[in-house]
């Protein structure tokens, strides 16, 4: 890759944005632009005869197709390297592109074209080319998921089903039964036979000491 310019295919609807941002590129010698395409379906065409090292993709292309043709060729051509351009600064943003497969960004308001050059070397290369703000969505994002992956593996060792776990964490808050029924959207009947089951289970005759007993065990999302 370092002996030979990195072809890039953009794609933009606006043909004053490809134009403007392909001749930009062209300026650097180990940089060369092939063709661009003005959509979706034109970009999957010419990709497939072309195979570029980067697809340089602008985030606004009509009906949500710029996340749609990320996926495409994430599935596709898992080896060409996305970059999107455009972006508006949205933490959802960032990580429904990245786990589509892009792997650089570079935003609406306050990126240069030096950056773009940056970032398209970059990746071309295999590197990841985020900004702080993207980074900290990602590890938010692994954060979350760890979290989740504990609570499924916290919940394997559980007495209770959870369902009567999330109304013993309502319990904790503090909510009486029908209050945990208007939250839940259950009858008062269907309350009362949950926290029976699990006063019985834990073989505890309180709420308090059913709450007590699950904290003891790390069974609550939120540590009482």
């Amino acid at each position: 890759m370092t002996n030979q310019a990195v072809t890039i295919l953009i794609v933009d609807t606006h043909q004053l944005f490809r134009q403007c941002i392909a001749l930009a590129l062209a300026e650097d010698d180990d940089l060369m632009v092939l063709e661009p395409a003005d959509g979706r379906s034109d970009a999957l065409n010419k990709i497939r005869r072309t195979r570029p090292d980067v697809v340089l993709l602008n985030s606004h292309l009509r009906d949500d197709s710029a996340l749609e043709l990320t996926k495409d060729l994430g599935r596709s051509f898992p080896q060409i390297k996305i970059v999107m351009y455009g972006m508006k600064e949205s933490e959802d943003g960032y990580v429904r592109h990245i786990e589509a497969g892009l792997r650089g960004y570079v935003f609406e308001r306050r990126s240069s074209l030096s950056e773009l050059r940056q970032i398209v070397r970059q990746v071309a290369v295999d590197e990841i080319a985020c900004p702080p703000e993207v980074t900290y969505a990602m590890f938010t994002r692994l954060n979350k998921l760890a979290s989740e992956n504990w609570w499924i593996n916290r919940a394997q060792t559980m007495k209770l089903t959870p369902r009567e776990v999330q109304i013993l964490e309502l319990i904790a808050d503090g909510l009486n039964n029908r209050e945990i029924g208007e939250r839940l959207f259950l009858s008062l009947h269907t309350i009362k036979n949950h926290v029976h089951k699990i006063l019985r289970k834990l073989k505890v005759s309180r709420r308090t000491d059913a709450v007590k007993y699950a904290n003891e065990r790390q069974w609550l999302r939120t540590w009482r």
